[in-house]
């Protein structure tokens, strides 16, 4: 604005600030259009509340396949009322201002005396359909549908247990809350006692590779271990001496305190929220009780829930559920391996009990063979059909067996298994025969 009236001879056009200014009033407007939409989060803290919201919710499919049935005989009657008045009459002159026509026509706002005009058979025709086909008969359909959703949602509040109120948000909060904290605290402490535990050579002394070992075996990563060592070793050695140690066990110490006094505030308002007689006498015996809550949670064991872990327990857990999945997975890929094994012998299988019918067929039909050209024939026919399928005679196991190691035996060993020799087949024994 003010580079367009800085030359005052010259004519200033306002065109592209007044563009963007009723852009920017358009945002304004669907953002305060949205803004009392949001009123519904807080207006649904009471059952009765959220009908209209859990109505619209479960009848979204039925209105669904309705309005698909509406626009198809709405469309329909927009373009025959285009194709018949379009040319005489102004309110259906195009498709576009023949669809706003008829929304005008179901809210009662028409000129029936244009059509009329129009024609005389066609018009009353038009109109008499219209109206009973969209207004008596879907408009009637549309409201069915949300008269029975609106029914059974009333019923189904009518035997809920209990309400959501705003006590039970209150309540949630408090929770999301008091866990936070408690999740704090719980940092606070495993620091605390990496600080103790990490100096393994006892030197007075904890180095970097020290206190990032502990603290991995908690469950750290290695970005949260950088940040916290790097902010109290001041001169950058990389170790943490006793002057060092100290000022981060003193500041442990004190956040850990304003911890334990938000968790006790926390919990002395949410008691008198609840029972605003007796908050007074439960602060003040919760005040009395501070001391010993800070000295027993700074010792790290929380007794006061005795489900609780230490992150030494839970890192041997998470060692041993690793070592069954992969367990599992081999037991899997094995069993796999097995029922393919399987799958391919059973086929290997059929076909050669098929060749072989095929062969004995043949034979047995050819009437000008000796029974020695017979027999010779069929020797060699048999002794092709083995050296083809040689290799599909060796059984799953075996297989897995013999391309494996005995367990337990060192490398380079084999099974007994693949020094035994093979059990020749019936096939095989028949083969030799002739």
């Amino acid at each position: 604005l003010d580079e367009l009236l800085q030359d005052q001879n010259s004519f200033a056009d306002f065109e592209f600030l007044t563009y963007w200014q009723i852009q920017f009033n358009n945002v304004v407007a669907f953002a305060v259009f949205l803004a009392w939409i949001k009123i519904f989060k807080y207006v649904s803290f009471n059952k009765t509340m959220t009908q209209l919201s859990t109505t619209l919710s479960r009848c979204a499919k039925d209105v669904l396949g309705f309005s698909v049935m509406f626009m198809i005989v709405f469309l329909a009657y927009a373009q025959l009322g285009y194709l018949l008045f379009g040319t005489m009459v102004d309110d259906y002159k195009t498709f576009a201002i023949s669809i706003f026509t008829l929304f005008r026509i179901i809210l009662g706002d028409f000129d029936f005396n244009a059509i009329l005009d129009a024609h005389r058979i066609l018009g009353p025709i038009f109109f008499l359909t219209y109206v009973f086909f969209v207004f008596f008969v879907l408009l009637n359909m549309f409201l069915a549908i949300i008269n029975d959703t609106y029914s059974e949602v009333k019923n189904d509040m009518t035997t809920q247990k209990s309400e959501f109120e705003l006590g039970e948000y209150f309540k949630k909060s408090y929770d999301k809350m008091l866990e936070r904290l408690n999740v704090k605290r719980d940092r606070i402490i495993d620091i605390q006692n990496a600080l103790k535990s990490a100096d393994v050579n006892k030197d007075g002394i904890i180095e970097f590779d020290e206190w990032r070992r502990d603290l991995k075996a908690r469950g750290y990563t290695d970005i949260e271990i950088e940040n916290v060592f790097s902010r109290y070793d001041t001169d950058g050695d990389r170790v943490l001496r006793d002057a060092e140690q100290r000022r981060f066990k003193a500041d442990l110490t004190a956040q850990e305190n304003n911890l334990d006094m938000d968790i006790q505030d926390l919990s002395d308002s949410q008691v008198q929220k609840a029972n605003p007689v007796a908050g007074g006498a439960a602060a003040a015996a919760a005040a009395g009780t501070t001391t010993t809550t800070g000295a027993n949670t700074t010792n790290g064991n929380d007794g006061d829930n005795p489900n609780r872990i230490t992150y030494d327990e839970f890192a041997i857990l998470v060692r041993r559920i690793d070592r069954m999945e992969y367990s599992i997975g081999n037991i899997v890929s094995r069993i796999d391996g097995v029922l393919t094994k399987l799958e391919t012998l059973e086929k290997g299988k059929m076909k050669r009990r098929e060749a072989l019918t095929k062969i004995l067929n043949n034979i047995a039909d050819d009437n000008t063979m000796s029974k020695e050209m017979k027999q010779e024939r069929l020797e060699k026919m048999i002794r092709d059909e083995l050296e083809e399928t040689g290799a599909d005679r060796q059984t799953p196991i075996q297989s897995l067996l013999g391309s494996s190691t005995t367990p337990g035996a060192p490398a380079g060993h084999t099974s007994q298994q693949d020094k035994s020799p093979r059990r020749q087949s019936p096939t095989s024994a028949s083969g030799s025969k002739y």
